[in-house]
């Protein structure tokens, strides 16, 4: 008998079957490749968008800062907004009003010029065009359009009375620029800024105590202000209210350590106080950063003086007096280092400068006061500018014999001075200018 064979059945695997083949992809994988196709549209619509928003984002942020006057942030977004686009327009009026803000007025008309180009409406680059001539003192030009750029001042009246206060501050229209100070803030009373301008025009009229008042005002109005407070601490020292000086400085030096004008302010306030150690190394490190500049070297002339090396001190102070022969605090430390050291004769001429001026000063004071009363008076205008060239602020007396000419441009006397000032400066050109103008 046959023995039945066992049937051999096939070993279970866990190998699942092989799905169904059909005409498209299986549902899941369908899903993930709709999304991620989505996504990706998404994407590319978002970035397309993007680059005209972050545009506009960057030019509102550009308009905040110089509202705020933040002057270096605007430049860093209108740098970024041309670098996006550099034919744009509106980057390029910002910039030319950034310019203007900063005192560079060819760079300005170069901007504007640049802005007609890619489209910028010929309005608005004119209204540009009055303030620039405003603010370079070209007064005759701008003035006329002053009521129609303030009725209408398209969010720009600050920037507005900012130019024309410069443009009266360089003609020395010093009652111009007091009503237009009362008009800015009496529509802007918790504005500083026309504190610190109404500051400015009473130091420019002597009138320290006033000054003093202005900045504290605008002190408190901002008190993150470092403009006000570095002027209300020179206003200070210049008083001797060195205490009252170092607060000042200390907040703006808080806000910036490396602010020069106030580590020197602060320096020479404890320098009258008589320390030297802070001072000396302060002044080491404004000349580390400045070599040339005038008040850490006159800073460290005293501080030689003070330990007794007197020719070391008088080769400082004649190079800063033989720079600026009218500034009376050098001429007298050269005096009494000259003195000091036994050279009498020399000294002697330093000392009878420093009373001649400090004499001629105080008169020049009570012209001042008389021109807040009669500001058209040419004479006055010009023996103020006289008595600064000889014994002041060479750039101020300058700046006094000028109005003279705006007001009478033939006026012989203030064009011979200017002639003479030109010719002990080098600078023949201009004085050759003014001689003919003489008719010398």
């Amino acid at each position: 008998m046959k023995r039945r064979q066992k049937r051999i059945r096939p070993a279970r695997t866990t190998q699942r079957p092989r799905p169904r083949q059909g005409p498209g992809p299986v549902p899941g994988r369908w899903r993930k490749r709709f999304v991620l196709g989505s996504g990706l549209i998404v994407l590319v619509a978002a970035l397309c968008l993007a680059g005209p928003a972050w545009q506009q984002h960057r030019l509102q942020q550009a308009r905040n800062c110089l509202e705020n006057r933040q002057l270096a942030q605007a430049r860093q977004w209108l740098d970024a907004a041309l670098h996006r686009d550099p034919d744009s327009g509106e980057a390029l009026l910002l910039l030319a009003r950034l310019e203007r803000r900063e005192g560079r007025l060819s760079n300005a008309r170069d901007y504007l010029q640049r802005a007609w180009k890619a489209g910028v409406s010929p309005a608005r680059l004119e209204r540009q065009q009055w303030l620039a001539l405003a603010q370079a003192g070209q007064l005759d030009e701008a003035e006329p359009h002053l009521n129609e750029l303030l009725s209408d001042p398209q969010g720009e009246a600050a920037e507005i009375c900012e130019a024309f206060l410069n443009g009266y501050l360089r003609a020395y229209r010093f009652d111009d620029a007091l009503r237009l100070l009362d008009a800015w803030q009496a529509d802007f009373p918790a504005d500083p800024q026309p504190r610190i301008y109404r500051g400015m025009v009473f130091e420019h009229l002597m009138m320290t105590g006033k000054a003093i008042e202005e900045y504290e005002a605008a002190c408190r109005l901002d008190p993150a202000r470092l403009e006000a407070h570095l002027r209300l601490a020179d206003q200070l020292a210049a008083l001797l209210r060195d205490e009252q000086a170092l607060a000042h400085y200390q907040i703006c030096l808080d806000a910036d350590p490396r602010h020069p004008e106030a580590r020197l302010g602060y320096a020479s306030c404890l320098l009258k106080q008589g320390q030297v150690e802070q001072p000396e190394q302060i002044f080491r490190q404004v000349l580390a950063d400045n070599p040339g500049n005038r008040r850490a070297r006159a800073g460290l002339a005293q501080l030689t003086m003070s330990a007794g090396k007197y020719d070391e001190a008088v080769a400082v102070l004649q190079e800063l007096v033989a720079e600026q022969p009218t500034d009376r605090a050098w001429r007298y430390q050269l005096a009494t280092a000259l003195q000091t050291s036994g050279r009498a004769d020399e000294a002697r001429p330093h000392f009878e400068f420093v009373t001649a001026a400090n004499q001629a000063m105080a008169r020049a004071q009570g012209l001042l006061e008389q021109l807040r009363t009669e500001p058209a008076r040419v004479d006055l205008r010009f023996d103020v500018g006289s008595t600064l060239l000889q014994y002041g602020s060479a750039s101020e007396g300058v700046a006094w014999l000028q109005s003279v000419l705006q007001l009478e441009p033939d006026h012989r006397a203030a064009h011979e001075a200017l002639a003479a000032h030109y010719e002990s400066q080098d600078q023949p050109e201009l004085a050759a200018r003014h001689r003919r103008q003489a008719g010398s």
